[in-house]
């Protein structure tokens, strides 16, 4: 008995499968999609990885990987055998180098689908337009005062382990109410403040400190923990120091100091707006 060919490849319309030809080089739509998904890949790859060292370290991956087909090809045994020892060790080693990267990655992919979280993404970036000159202000004032203070821009990490740590707010940002939290005899003031879009969601809430060798000896705990909470989610972070005055932004495990407002905004503003702080 007759059946119908199941739908493959082979079976689709030339016109459909061959787009154009280059000399004997045919380009067929299925070639389309694929340079396509893997051009996606690599660019949000490269978003999610920017500013790290992950960037320079690849680079350097794809050089080895070249000088290996070329040993291949020549067939250089010696060569050869130390390039493939260097690459099995060298996994681990990245492994271990990439970390927080990685961990950020996956805490992205797997909180949330993608929908769930461009949803959010966009909720947050409307509310937060209503919220900015509330923290910019406030930020401001506790820098004249030089009162300490720790604020996280939730990104799209779940932080419900971090908010475990302190006292759930819920309460519609304000100039006012930013300052009466770290208010040095509040009882709220020692720990970080969560805000995600134009909602105070925690205070007093502890951070992951960042390990990072480099980090500058004259900085304190505060700047400890907004590095270390950039390093593990996509949340970033705005300090105040207490010593200083200065007012500081971490993101991807980076710190930019002694900022303006302005400066301070268009960090803010970048935030909400930048839709790569996940991989997908």
């Amino acid at each position: 008995m007759w059946q119908k060919p199941l739908l493959c490849a082979s079976y689709l319309p030339i016109p459909l499968m061959e787009l154009f030809k280059i000399g004997f080089i045919s380009f067929s739509l299925i070639d389309l999609v694929d340079i396509s998904l893997v051009s996606f890949l690599f660019y949000r790859l490269h978003r999610a990885l920017r500013n790290t060292l992950a960037i320079p370290l690849i680079s350097l991956l794809l050089v080895v990987f070249v000088i290996m087909r070329i040993v291949d090809l020549f067939n250089f045994a010696v060569l050869g055998r130390i390039f493939h020892e260097f690459l099995q060790v060298g996994t681990l080693a990245l492994v271990v180098i990439f970390a927080p990267e990685l961990r950020r990655m996956a805490l992205g992919i797997g909180n949330r689908s993608f929908f769930e979280r461009y949803r959010r993404r966009l909720g947050q970036g409307i509310a937060a337009n209503l919220s900015y000159d509330e923290i910019i202000e406030a930020v401001e004032e506790m820098a004249d005062t030089r009162t300490g203070a720790i604020i996280v821009l939730v990104g799209n990490t779940n932080m419900q382990q971090y908010i475990d740590t302190g006292d759930v707010i819920n309460a519609k940002v304000s100039k006012r109410l930013l300052i009466s939290i770290f208010n040095r005899k509040s009882p709220l003031h020692d720990g970080a403040v969560l805000i995600s879009g134009d909602t105070i969601v925690a205070a007093r809430v502890v951070l992951p400190v960042s390990d990072d060798p480099d980090i500058p000896p004259e900085l304190g705990l505060r700047h400890r923990s907004a590095l270390g909470i950039s390093e593990v989610t996509d949340s970033e972070a705005i300090v105040v120091s207490e010593e200083t005055g200065k007012v500081s932004f971490a993101a991807r495990g980076r710190l930019k100091r002694n900022l303006s407002a302005a400066e301070l905004r268009q960090f803010m503003l970048d935030f909400y707006n930048d839709t790569s702080n996940t991989l997908i």
